[in-house]
């Protein structure tokens, strides 16, 4: 192994074992030509995106449910911080716009 760092041989490890694994189970086996041409990588943010496809049916209705009751209390100041920021940026942009001798309307 050409890597120094414990850390780059964990990984080489872990990445190893783990392609190991699925090449020695039948069912997971037609997944090699997918893993040689995308790369380890690709195949788990595949796998973590059904995941969250999956698991989106389940913690939706109560990310919704707590959005509902506390979202709003807590959303609304952090909100409106953001437009005030977003405010005095505009006001700048404008401001030099017109210095440049462009016609500027907002709002």
């Amino acid at each position: 192994m050409k890597i120094r760092n414990w850390r780059g041989r964990a990984a080489a490890l872990l990445t190893t074992v783990v392609i190991l694994c699925i090449v020695s189970n039948p069912e997971l086996a037609t997944l090699v030509p997918v893993l040689d041409a995308l790369g380890l990588e690709v195949l788990l943010a595949l796998f973590s995106a059904q995941l969250v496809v999956i698991f989106s049916d389940v913690l939706l209705p109560y990310a919704r449910h707590i959005h509902q009751r506390w979202g709003r209390r807590v959303l609304k100041p952090v909100g409106d911080a953001l437009w005030c920021f977003a405010g005095n940026y505009l006001r700048e942009l404008i401001r030099h716009m017109r210095l440049a001798g462009m016609p500027a309307r907002i709002g």
